[in-house]
């Protein structure tokens, strides 16, 4: 009696064990890269349509090609606000890229514009052209970067 059950047991068994350690399984499929996550949303939707969605994960059809100044201002950002518009500091810097306003009134008056210090892509704005004339050093993050 007792080896009738025993057979009865493994049969029953036998697909479970199948079906949870014999089953081929697909390989887990690539995440987003890691450095996707630390780019702001401005430069993210630049490249967004070459983006697909595969299962639970966001893959990159072909790398996204972002200038040295994007990826250096996106940096920046991350560094001054954690890229929060809202941060200011305590010295009273503000926004994204944490202008002083007597240093936003300075590269305005210098650049020949009249942006809002608090607007996210103005701020975006302000600091790549800061960038491209050799303005970087006025940001203490610079310098880690």
């Amino acid at each position: 009696m007792k080896d009738k059950l025993l057979a009865i047991g493994i049969i029953l068994l036998l697909p479970l064990y199948w079906y949870f350690f014999w089953q081929v399984k697909e390989p887990p499929k690539e995440p987003a890269s890691f450095n996707d996550l630390f780019l702001s949303a401005e430069v993210r939707g630049a490249y967004e349509q070459e983006l697909i969605i595969s299962g639970n994960c966001l893959m990159a059809v072909s790398p996204p090609v972002l200038s040295e100044i994007d990826v250096l201002a996106s940096k920046i950002t991350w560094c001054e606000s954690g890229q929060d518009n809202s941060a200011r500091g305590k010295a009273g810097e503000i926004g994204i890229a944490q202008f002083l306003p007597s240093s936003w009134k300075y590269f305005n008056d210098l650049r020949g514009t009249d942006l809002d210090i608090y607007n996210e892509a103005h701020q975006i704005d302000m600091l790549k052209w800061c960038l491209e004339n050799g303005l970087g050093k006025n940001w203490s993050c610079f310098s880690k970067i």
